[in-house]
């Protein structure tokens, strides 16, 4: 397939062309992907400037989406990939010592940390997905955080590096600069622009910190938003309200204020601190609680979400869709109620038939892929399956909800919109969850239009057609 950058790519490759260490910011859908492919060619094939890269990504990016993209376009099927996997880590990578790109899942980085002496075969590093390294205390971060004192070009690339909070900011910047804008850590970080509350638990920003954070960090980073993407079809959101049965909410709300409640069935439900009683709550409004002390066997308490489940893709009938779970168990119900067996993704599915139960996403072949967040919710390319996704349980976690959005909403999607439907139970834990969602993304948001703006100003006279000297091939 022939490749047409939009602009802002052309812009982005520009950015990572001058800059030797750098963060590209861009949103989910915006072709992050073959944008860093082609400056590797660039860099590799056109300037002689790399021998080898090595990339960091989640274990279904590295394995499916990166060797996808690769053979997608014609001007980067030529370029070598190996991914590095498994027990014989080391006659991977020797077997792949004439590969232009050696890519390793985030799970390897302790096997590469005990191999030092391969650093040298890499003069770039691309980390995608940043955020799986944005907890400075991580055993990988901190792996990651040396090698790249030893690798002098490095990229790292996220659709929603602050997904949290601006703390998410500091790890990934010091992968770029070892410490120089944001602080040498993370104590250091938060003592400069945060401030922690006397009545609750955490930091915040404190006044004028956000402009500070951007100011700092604006010259290594880029943003490039959706607006800035052609093709990228808007997200509508369908709140679908559920109740519980009467009897039911009583014994939620016992639950939720004593951290006991017993059912009819003679069940007693006790939670022994406030973490383990939100997650009683989560599975009780998804129909179930895991025993206690159980993390396979089940008590089923009501279908409620079960059936609007069912009515929804009823109301859907001829539209494929995309349930996103949170727990294990719920794929069990979903199947048993539906009666049917439908393919899930997750942590314990295995990756081989991962890439065959997406394949024939893509194809239009399932009516329904069930999949959890975490494990398909970054750099997989769905969006020739469907254009409907539906949330049966929700995630805390803003990363979470905006990748799994953007699997459907991106670019080569075929419908003119993505319907984004959400299950919430009402006068639950589903409405704090949802809130807080929401008050993540404004964050986020903020930052990433202050970075964008910056870049924006900067490079106002390239925007009005001065010559940078570097085509916007291919």
């Amino acid at each position: 397939m022939k490749y047409h950058p939009m602009k802002k790519q052309v812009e982005a490759m520009r950015f990572m062309l001058q800059n030797p260490r750098c963060g590209l910011f861009m949103r989910m859908g915006t072709g992050k992907t073959v944008t860093c492919l082609t400056a590797v060619d660039m860099l590799m094939y056109e300037a002689a400037m790399l021998r080898r890269v090595l990339l960091f990504a989640p274990i279904r990016v590295a394995a499916i989406s990166w060797p996808d993209e690769i053979a997608k376009w014609d001007h980067t099927k030529h370029l070598t990939y190996s991914f590095v996997h498994g027990a014989d880590k080391r006659a991977d990578i020797i077997a792949a010592n004439n590969s232009d790109i050696v890519a390793v899942n985030y799970e390897g980085l302790q096997w590469l940390d005990n191999n030092k002496q391969l650093f040298p075969r890499f003069d770039m590093c691309i980390v995608d997905e940043s955020t799986f390294v944005k907890n400075p205390t991580a055993f990988r971060t901190k792996i990651l955080h040396k090698i790249s004192r030893f690798i002098p070009k490095i990229v790292i690339l996220s659709g929603s590096p602050a997904p949290n909070s601006l703390e998410d900011l500091w790890s990934q910047i010091f992968l770029l600069d070892r410490g120089q804008r944001l602080g040498d850590n993370i104590t250091e970080y938060r003592r400069r622009y945060f401030f922690k509350s006397d009545t609750t638990y955490g930091c915040y920003l404190r006044t004028g910190a956000k402009k500070e954070i951007v100011d700092a960090i604006a010259d290594i980073v880029m943003v490039v938003d959706q607006k800035d993407q052609e093709g990228i079809p808007p997200v509508h959101n369908n709140i679908v309200k559920i109740a519980l049965p009467k009897k039911l909410q009583k014994k939620y709300e016992q639950l939720e204020q004593d951290f006991l409640t017993t059912l009819d069935s003679g069940y007693s439900i006790e939670a022994l601190n406030q973490q383990a009683k939100t997650q009683k709550l989560r599975q009780f409004v998804s129909g179930f609680v895991y025993e206690n002390g159980s993390t396979t066997s089940v008590v089923e308490i009501h279908t409620a979400r079960l059936e609007a489940l069912k009515e929804l893709l009823t109301s859907l009938s001829g539209h494929n869709v995309l349930v996103a779970i949170q727990f294990r168990r719920e794929v069990d119900l979903i199947c048993k109620y539906l009666k049917k067996k439908i393919p899930f993704i997750n942590s314990e599915s295995n990756t081989k038939e991962d890439s065959v139960n997406i394949r024939l996403w893509q194809q239009g072949k399932l009516p329904i892929l069930l999949a959890h967040p975490a494990s398909i919710g970054h750099g997989m390319n769905l969006q020739s399956g469907g254009s409907d996704i539906i949330w049966f349980s929700l995630t805390w976690s803003l990363e979470h909800w905006e990748q799994y959005i953007a699997r459907l909403a991106r670019t080569g999607q075929l419908s003119a919109k993505v319907i984004n439907h959400i299950l919430i139970m009402a006068d639950t834990i589903d409405e704090p969850i949802h809130s807080s969602l929401l008050r993540k993304d404004a964050t986020q948001t903020g930052v990433l239009s202050s970075l964008k703006a910056w870049r924006n100003k900067k490079n106002e006279t390239i925007r009005n057609g001065k010559s940078s000297g570097i085509s916007a091939r291919p």
